[in-house]
C-alpha cells in the first residue's frame, strides 16, 4: 500500500531550525493527533466513503471517515494519483482477533496518508463516493 504514513508530528519554527540544523528530519506519530493506523488484514471489508480531508503539508492529507469501535473494527486507505487529482479510497471492516459485542454506534475517525508527489493544486477524490 503506497502512500502511507506512519508518522507525523507538530514543530514549532524553533524546533525545525534545530532539526534542520542538526541534519534530522522532522517528521511527527499518528498518535500526536489522535490518527488511526491503517489495517491490511479486515475481514469483510467494505467500501466506506470518507467525510472529509484536510491538507497537513505538501505530501500529507488527513481524511476524516466514520467507523466502528477501534476495538472491533479498522480501516484501511488505497491512494492513487495522477497529475490532476488524488483519489483516496477508505474501507472499514471487521479486526480478525475480535470477538462479537462490537454493537455500537459509528465513531468519527482520521487518519493520515502520504502521497507521492506534492499535493498542490490538484483535486482531492473520494473513491467512493456516491
Amino acid at each position: 500500500m503506497s502512500g502511507l504514513l506512519h508518522t507525523r508530528s507538530r514543530l514549532t519554527a524553533l524546533g525545525a531550525a534545530v532539526l534542520l540544523l542538526a541534519g534530522c528530519s522532522a517528521t511527527t506519530s499518528y498518535s500526536d493527533a489522535g490518527d488511526q493506523l491503517p489495517q491490511s488484514d479486515l475481514v469483510d471489508a467494505l467500501p466506506t466513503a470518507w467525510e472529509s480531508t484536510e491538507i497537513v503539508d505538501d505530501t500529507h492529507i488527513r481524511v476524516t471517515f466514520l467507523g466502528g469501535v477501534d476495538d472491533c473494527y479498522g480501516h484501511d486507505v488505497d491512494v492513487e494519483e495522477t497529475a490532476s487529482s488524488i483519489t483516496i479510497s477508505a474501507s472499514t471492516g471487521g479486526l480478525p482477533r475480535h470477538i462479537g459485542g462490537c454493537d455500537a454506534p459509528l465513531l468519527e475517525y482520521t487518519t493520515l496518508v502520504e502521497t507521492e508527489q506534492p499535493v498542490g493544486d490538484r483535486t482531492i477524490v473520494d473513491g467512493h463516493a456516491e
